[in-house]
């Protein structure tokens, strides 16, 4: 079952997201890729989730008729996607489910689009890990996964509740119901 196996964090002299992210000199993915062999030196993990901070994708909501079949509703979720990511080719779309829209036939989803070269950035981690699983996470997903472990501990609560994430350069915000 999943674990933490160890813990670890790293101080660079440069913007490590920026140089990860943004593909900066092979100097600097260097520097990524041995800070995290050394992290990770002892671990027996097998899958690694790298958290896609909000800043590095594109997000929208998408609304689709309730009796659409899983071809049309990728279909229009895509299209979506196409429209708030300017045309874009490639990349990875995450729709979540939300909550069905009372009296009406249509399903709504929260979606976060992020772009090919984000995505591509991973590569440098695959002499790290060449035997694991490394998928990418956006970081509401990860917030809601980290939300769904803390809430099953506690008493059930029909009240909304509200998640504020903090990063260096914002925050997200997201209120949760049920």
């Amino acid at each position: 079952r999943p674990r933490l196996v160890r813990l670890g964090s790293c101080e660079f002299g440069f913007d490590a997201a920026h140089a990860f992210f943004e593909r900066g000199t092979v100097q600097f993915q260097d520097a990524i890729r041995d800070a995290m062999a050394d992290i990770f030196r002892d671990t027996t993990a097998s899958r690694f989730s790298v958290v896609i901070p909000s800043m590095r994708q594109t997000r929208f909501a998408s609304t689709i008729p309730a009796d659409a079949d899983a071809a049309l509703r990728t279909a229009l979720v895509g299209y979506d996607a196409d429209l708030f990511t300017e045309g874009r080719e490639g990349g990875d779309v995450f729709p979540v489910h939300l909550a069905p829209q009372a009296g009406t036939h249509l399903e709504r989803y929260a979606v976060s689009h992020v772009d090919a070269s984000v995505s591509g950035s991973l590569s440098v981690l695959q002499p790290v890990f060449p035997d694991a699983r490394v998928d990418i996470l956006p970081s509401m997903s990860a917030a809601l996964i980290a939300y769904r472990a803390i809430v099953s501990q506690t008493p059930t609560t029909d009240l909304p509740r509200l998640l504020i994430g903090m990063v260096d350069d914002g925050f997200d915000v997201m209120l949760l119901r049920g």
